[in-house]
């Protein structure tokens, strides 16, 4: 329902992952957009969790928010499994997407049962890749596209 939308939306991003959990979610995606001065527009950039030098704790947490442990290892194969579909069928799709997957410590790729990717749809500090996300007709490109990677996904 909308109301279990918004709730979702509001709450902090390691309940956003324990509420996936309660209803046996498969994949868990989290879709952002960047407003990163310090790169260039890359096209859609695709994240699993991980270690990464450049971001060691992540974003800052809300107060009082848990702490959720690392996934186990057979759940960083699947979303790191699913992040590459997702890479392949943007390319297919004639998507610019960055050429590679990265890690980072986000808690909303802490899921232990189910794959998780952050997908980061846009820099909107790149003129290009902010007017492609006023575009509807690019937006409904990208949609297809990660709903696609997702039943390919979900069928294996």
């Amino acid at each position: 329902s909308p109301d279990d939308v918004q709730a979702v939306l509001v709450a902090a991003l390691s309940d956003r992952v324990v509420r996936a959990e309660s209803v046996k979610a498969r994949v868990f995606l989290s879709i952002h957009l960047d407003n990163n001065t310090e790169r260039k527009g890359k096209g859609v950039m695709l994240w699993v969790y991980g270690a990464n030098k450049r971001i060691p704790q992540g974003p800052p947490r809300q107060p009082g928010e848990r702490i959720l442990p690392p996934p186990p290892k057979e759940q960083l194969a699947a979303s790191r499994l699913l992040a590459e579909r997702i890479q392949t069928v943007l390319k297919k799709r004639g998507l610019r997407v960055a050429p590679y997957v990265d890690r980072g410590p986000f808690a909303v790729l802490k899921g232990p049962e189910m794959a998780s990717v952050l997908i980061e749809g846009a820099n909107l500090r790149d003129k290009k890749e902010a007017a492609q996300m006023k575009d509807p007709a690019y937006l409904a490109k990208l949609a297809d596209a990660v709903a696609e990677a997702v039943a390919l996904h979900l069928a294996n």
